[in-house]
């Protein structure tokens, strides 16, 4: 929760918006602030849900209390202070987050052609689930304050939310080697300290928000001048460290497959086309079955490939030859730091 005082407020929309395309303003008979359209000269797409809008049309009231649904992901807001979840009840009253100051935060993030869409909301009233903000997929919510709100802070949260968005769109967790790379650079290989599970500033996910927000915030983002993780090196002593964060887009693309199994549903084999996004005969490329489980099943393929399109065969069988029964199994394909999957259903 944010305890943060501000002075004086002017209005700073105008500035803002400089550097800013405002695409679409929702028209609604409601008074409420609509969703605004932005995209960014950085390469950031972003809607942003005000409170008010938030309130009106997202909110339902049931005798447990308010309830927010976003993405088929039910949230019970705490709409009294004195809640005793809230531990600091600051000047008495929740004070959201201002779409300017979002809008400014990011805005200022340096970075060239970032290829991200986000839907950020600002939340009237944490969420008893999550007090504090967070970021998921495409989405960025903000906690209010208990009190009003610094710039600083906002730009701080904002773009380190936004770092959050960046990985997940271009270094997702299946990127293995990518992130086997990252953590390599960074020396947080050791898995039993550097963990999802770990204490916060630990978690691989929140050292590359960090990352993000101290190589490519604006001033306000990285006025404090260090990172959450003090035991870790800055991220601009990280030699090559902003340039592996900003090659990620074009390493996700290049590493782009798909994969088309023919006939599916099948009995008693499948072919499966491969068709991959580079080069592969310089890359180790790996095929694997797996059950619905997860469980390994079988190898089709290993090693460098002639062309950038293959035909593997699958005949329903265990790597022992035993014939698997009919279900569910996932064709997997690993190659240059991407996995790609796809559903495989064998009926007999």
């Amino acid at each position: 929760m944010q305890d943060h005082g501000r002075g004086a407020r002017g209005s700073r929309a105008a500035r803002a918006l400089g550097g800013v395309c405002l695409l679409f303003v929702a028209v609604h008979a409601s008074a409420a602030d609509p969703p605004l359209e932005f995209r960014f000269d950085n390469g950031i797409e972003a809607t942003i849900y005000p409170p008010e809008y938030i309130l009106e049309h997202m909110i339902t009231v049931r005798p447990a209390g308010r309830l927010l649904r976003i993405d088929n992901v039910q949230y019970t807001l705490v709409t009294d202070i004195n809640d005793p979840i809230v531990s600091n009840k600051g000047d008495g009253r929740f004070h959201p987050i201002a779409v300017d100051d979002v809008v400014e935060a990011m805005r200022e993030i340096q970075i060239d052609n970032a290829q991200i869409r986000v839907r950020i909301y600002l939340l009237p009233y944490p969420r008893r689930e999550i007090l504090d903000s967070s970021a998921r997929g495409d989405v960025v919510m903000l906690t209010p304050g208990v009190r009003e709100v610094s710039e600083q802070t906002v730009h701080f949260t904002v773009t380190h939310e936004i770092g959050h968005i960046y990985q997940y769109r271009w270094m997702p967790d299946n990127a293995i080697a990518h992130w086997e790379s990252y953590a390599g650079m960074r020396g947080i290989e050791d898995r039993s300290i550097y963990n999802s599970a770990a204490v916060h500033r630990n978690r691989p996910h929140e050292v590359f928000a960090e990352d993000f927000r101290f190589l490519f915030g604006g001033t306000l983002s990285t006025m404090s001048g260090t990172i959450e993780n003090h035991e870790l090196p800055l991220p601009t002593e990280v030699a090559g460290l902003s340039d592996f964060i900003l090659a990620l887009p074009e390493a996700r693309r290049a590493s782009a497959a798909r994969l088309l199994p023919t006939p599916n549903p099948f009995n008693p084999s499948t072919e499966i086309r491969v068709e991959l996004g580079q080069d592969p005969r310089s890359r180790n490329v790996t095929l694997r079955v797996f059950d619905a489980q997860g469980r390994p099943v079988r190898r089709l393929y290993q090693g460098p490939a002639a062309s950038r399109h293959l035909r593997v065969s699958w005949d329903g069988r265990r790597e022992s030859g035993v014939p698997t029964p009919s279900g569910v199994y996932f064709a997997r394909l690993d190659f240059a730091g991407a996995t790609t999957t796809t559903k495989l259903m064998l009926l007999k």
